[in-house]
């Protein structure tokens, strides 16, 4: 995905325009009053979340990032009500770790190429183009060694 679309910007002297996946599933709660965390499974025991204020265009009250679950869930505390996005797993277990925030649970995450659409219209009427080298997702993470998997071959 993101190697292709590097080479042909590269190739065909394209701009390129990033779209946050987790804003564009946010996006599709808008206009609404009570902000939208969204939550994914970022896997190694890590969660890529963000949190929006979404009464206008998405905006960021926390940025996308990867997270531990308590991390997150002292980031998401002392808030009124939050719409949580994401997966039901997480979900069960914020709630036991949220303190002084109501979450209200709007089922799994389900991305909309419309929602995409609209936000790269935004980004490219806004000027905000990347260099292909700079194209990168943002749930990448440091690589930690661990166990091997497979039995070596010798």
């Amino acid at each position: 995905g993101i190697s292709f679309v590097q080479g042909l910007s590269v190739l065909k002297g394209l701009k390129i325009v990033a779209v946050d996946t987790l804003r564009a599933i946010a996006f599709r709660f808008a206009p609404n009053y009570i902000p939208v965390a969204v939550a994914l499974d970022a896997r190694a025991g890590g969660i890529y979340a963000a949190l929006y204020d979404i009464v206008g265009k998405p905006s960021p009250i926390i940025e996308s990032n990867v997270f531990g679950l308590t991390d997150l869930a002292y980031k998401l505390s002392s808030r009124d009500k939050i719409l949580f996005v994401g997966n039901e797993t997480i979900y069960n277990k914020m709630l036991s770790e949220v303190n002084g925030t109501s979450l209200i649970y709007a089922g799994e995450p389900k991305p909309s190429a419309g929602m995409v659409a609209k936000l790269a219209i935004f980004e490219v009427n806004s000027g905000r183009f990347l260099e292909p080298e700079l194209l990168e997702p943002k749930y990448l993470r440091q690589f930690k060694a661990g166990k091997r998997k497979r039995k070596p071959i010798l």
